[in-house]
């Protein structure tokens, strides 16, 4: 009867680690991004984003919604472009659009007890 008890607080801890581990993950990868794009406007940082944003996709789309990933991923992709045009309002459009779309990322994952079981 020990084992079973010492086994099932160890899933519980488990499941609460892994869990405060992938929200601060998903905080560190939404502060880093923030970072970027709050720079002036310029190709090499939009590129680091988009960069930084593609390798952090195969954790992100374990946790999150494909749409929500999809819609900064285009975003990014169209302040790129809008830059490279000198559309320079259009990339700032869009850089504040992925701006709210990664705060609303941020406060949308936190851990509840109920999400948990």
């Amino acid at each position: 009867m020990r084992w079973r008890v010492l086994t099932a607080v160890l899933i519980i801890g488990m499941i609460v680690t892994g869990g405060l581990y992938c929200r601060s993950r998903i905080g560190e990868i939404c502060e880093q991004m923030e970072d970027l794009l709050r720079q002036p406007p310029d190709s090499a940082a939009l590129d680091d984003a988009l960069q930084l944003w593609e390798d952090s996709l195969p954790l992100l789309s374990t946790l999150l919604h494909h749409q929500r990933l999809d819609e900064v991923g285009q975003n990014l992709a169209r302040s790129a472009g809008a830059l490279r045009a000198g559309d320079f309002g259009q990339c700032a459009a869009q850089i504040d659009s992925i701006l709210y779309m990664l705060e609303d990322i941020r406060e949308y994952d936190h851990i509840h007890w109920k999400t948990l079981f």
